[in-house]
C-alpha cells in the first residue's frame, strides 16, 4: 500500500468511530506510517525535497480528531502534513509550511481573538509600497471562536502531551491557473505563549509517494 493510501485510510478511521480500534496511541506509528519514513510531495514548493517523518501529533478538539505529521528536511522541521475534514465533510491532506513565528504579543492575540479576518503581508523592501503583497483570509465556516487542541506527541524519543489554541482561516486563490483553497493556521502554544503561523494548500493523494 502506498503511503498516501495508508494515511488517508488512517484519516478515515479517525472520523468513523465504528472503524476505530482501542490500540494505544503509542502503537499507532507501527501501523504503516511511522517515524523515520521518507517520502516526497509533488507540489511547486516541495517537488525537489525529500522528507522524513520526525514527529506524529494526534490532535483532539472536543470530538474532532486530526493528525499532523511533522516533516524534517535537512534537519529543519518547517513542514507539516495535516489530515482533516473540510466543510463538506471530505477527507483532506494539506502540506503546511511555517510562514512566521513570534513570541507572545497581546496586540496580536487580540487581533486573532476579535477578528474573523487575517491579513498576510509580504513587504518587498524595495521602497515601493505599491509592490507589497497583502492577502486576506477569513475564518473557516465563519467560526468566531478559537479551538483548543490536546495533542498526543510521538517521537523517536518517546511520547508526550502538548496543547495549543488555534485559529483557522482560508481563501480561494489561483495556483498555476487552477482555483484552490489556501489555508492559514495561527497556533498559540498554551505553555509558552509562542505563536506559529502555518500556511498551505491541499495535496492530491496521488502526489504523495513513499521512497
Amino acid at each position: 500500500m502506498k503511503l498516501y493510501e495508508i494515511i488517508l485510510k488512517k484519516l478515515n478511521n479517525f472520523f468513523n468511530p465504528s472503524m476505530q480500534t482501542k490500540t494505544p496511541a503509542s502503537e499507532e506509528t507501527d501501523k504503516g506510517v511511522k517515524i523515520g519514513d521518507f517520502f516526497k510531495i509533488d507540489t511547486i514548493d516541495t517537488v525537489d525535497l525529500r522528507f522524513e517523518i520526525k514527529e506524529i501529533r494526534e490532535n483532539q478538539v472536543g470530538k474532532l480528531k486530526f493528525t499532523d505529521y511533522v516533516l524534517s528536511q535537512n534537519n529543519s522541521d518547517d513542514f507539516r502534513l495535516r489530515l482533516f475534514k473540510d466543510s463538506r465533510d471530505n477527507d483532506v491532506a494539506i502540506i503546511l509550511k511555517i510562514h512566521d513565528s513570534l513570541e507572545y504579543d497581546e496586540g496580536f492575540h487580540d487581533l486573532v481573538k476579535n477578528s474573523e479576518e487575517f491579513e498576510m503581508h509580504d513587504d518587498l523592501n524595495d521602497n515601493d509600497e505599491s509592490n507589497d503583497i497583502h492577502e486576506k483570509f477569513w475564518r473557516i465556516n465563519d467560526v468566531k471562536v478559537s479551538y483548543k487542541s490536546k495533542i498526543a506527541v510521538k517521537t523517536k524519543e518517546g511520547s508526550s502531551v502538548d496543547s495549543v489554541e488555534y485559529w483557522d482561516y482560508s481563501r480561494i486563490t489561483q495556483i498555476d491557473s487552477v482555483e484552490v483553497e489556501e489555508f492559514v493556521f495561527v497556533e498559540m502554544n498554551k505553555e509558552t505563549g509562542m505563536f506559529t503561523i502555518w500556511r498551505g494548500t491541499s495535496v492530491p493523494a496521488e502526489r504523495i509517494t513513499a521512497f
